[in-house]
């Protein structure tokens, strides 16, 4: 093509061959229950770090450097935990396959219930999401 000549070119976008939109797929539920998984690891870890520090007499003693280093664990792998659970549920809520034809249009709006609530002892909120 010569210089300063102008080309028109068109393209047509449509759907990938093999591709029906199926929705985010099993990816975002795994992250999410690998997320949830490390939590309660973190929740049991932190547990027993809590029994080694109560079980030291004094904070500079080696049982209580293992304590610290178990609740340091804990922490991140609670952070972490959060984190991958976290990223899972954002995956699946912007990936999610909304279209009318597949789902009804009760459940495509998202409704949020909130009540307060009073008992013996206990008072509080309780809210409902649903998406």
């Amino acid at each position: 093509m010569p210089a300063g000549q102008a080309i028109d070119v068109s393209a047509e976008m449509g759907e990938a061959a093999g591709g029906g939109g199926g929705g985010p797929g099993v990816v975002p539920f795994v992250m999410m229950g690998a997320g949830g998984g490390l939590v309660v690891v973190a929740a049991i870890l932190g547990g027993v770090a809590m029994g080694k520090a109560n079980g030291s007499d004094y904070s500079n003693t080696p049982g209580a450097d293992s304590a610290r280093g178990l609740a340091l664990g804990a922490d991140v792998l609670g952070a972490v935990g959060l984190a991958a659970a976290a990223g899972g549920l954002v995956w699946w809520l912007v990936t999610r396959d909304d279209d009318e034809e597949t789902a009804p249009a009760a459940t495509t709006q998202a409704r949020v219930t909130a009540a307060p609530f009073v008992g013996p002892g206990t008072v509080g909120a309780a809210a409902h999401v649903t998406f």
